[in-house]
Formats: C-alpha cells, sequence, structure tokens
C-alpha cells in the first residue's frame, strides 16, 4: 500500500509540473505572440450604387500598433457571397486606406467587408473584421425630399432679471 501511495505522489508531482509548463507556455505566447486586430473607419454610413466607399484601416496588437503585418486584405462580398473585390494594401505605422467602387448597376442591400492579415488567419476566424455597408436603391437618390425648415426666434432672459410677476 506504501508503494502505491508514493507511485500515485510522483504522478501527481509529474503532472502538475507538466500544468506548470504548459501554463508558462501559454503565458508567453499571449505576451509574445498576440493576434492583430483590425478596424476600417469609413466616411459615411450608407452609399448609393456607383459611389466610391472611402476607408481608413488601423491595426492594433494588444493595445499597441502593430508592427509585424505589411499588408492588409480586404474583401469586398455582394449579398449572395459573390466576391465583388479584392483589394490588398500596404501598411504604414499601423494604418492603411483605400477605396472600393460601387458598381452603379449594383442591386444587392449591402456590402459585406471582410478584412485581414496573414498573421491573423493563424487564429479563428471570429477574430477577422467583418461588416455589412448598407447599400440604398438607385430612387430613393432620386425622389430626396427637403424638410421645410421654419425659423424661430425666442428670447430669454439670463438671470430672471425680466421674468414679470417676479419682485427682487
Amino acid at each position: 500500500m506504501r508503494n502505491f501511495l508514493c507511485l500515485v505522489f510522483l504522478l501527481s508531482g509529474g503532472i502538475v509540473g507538466k500544468a506548470q509548463s504548459f501554463d508558462s507556455a501559454l503565458l508567453k505566447l499571449s505576451t509574445n505572440y498576440q493576434p492583430e486586430k483590425v478596424y476600417l473607419h469609413y466616411d459615411k454610413s450608407s452609399y448609393y450604387a456607383g459611389e466610391t466607399i472611402w476607408f481608413k484601416a488601423y491595426l492594433m496588437e494588444g493595445i499597441f500598433p502593430a508592427v509585424q503585418s505589411k499588408t492588409l486584405y480586404v474583401d469586398w462580398i455582394d449579398d449572395k457571397g459573390v466576391v465583388l473585390s479584392h483589394t490588398v494594401s500596404p501598411v504604414v505605422d499601423a494604418a492603411t486606406n483605400g477605396q472600393f467602387d460601387v458598381p452603379a448597376d449594383y442591386s444587392g442591400d449591402f456590402v459585406h467587408v471582410r478584412t485581414y492579415t496573414k498573421w491573423m488567419l493563424n487564429f479563428d476566424t471570429a477574430f477577422l473584421y467583418s461588416k455589412d455597408i448598407r447599400i440604398l436603391p438607385k430612387e430613393a437618390a432620386n425622389k430626396r425630399i427637403l424638410a421645410a425648415v421654419t425659423p424661430s426666434l425666442q428670447l430669454f432672459p439670463e438671470g430672471g432679471d425680466i421674468v414679470s410677476g417676479v419682485i427682487k
């Protein structure tokens, strides 16, 4: 029985030792090889067919600007899943910019944007940048209705000195 307990004790010590080395390996991986994050900033929130979508991209590695990746890939996908364009942009100082011309005959409701770097492909695809940009119908562009603006002028006393019925 004593030999059995010694064997169990030695095995459990080996498992704890391996767990500690596994934890230190994970810590090293998370501190030295963080996944990159990308954010695209657009000039508008929705577009008409035939307009140009301008964007600026920012790459981050944790809370610091990303320095490893030098190329950003942007896929422009229609609402049926067909890739309309694949843009490749050089990254300088963790930022880049670019544009995409929405086809003039585009009839979909949105354009899906997927952005990534080669390093981001090593991780789960849920961490890739993804956004749907609304494409407005051309009929709405022709039927713009301007709301009538009624000017209004109101005067208010600053200190309550001119309010009627108030005695100072």
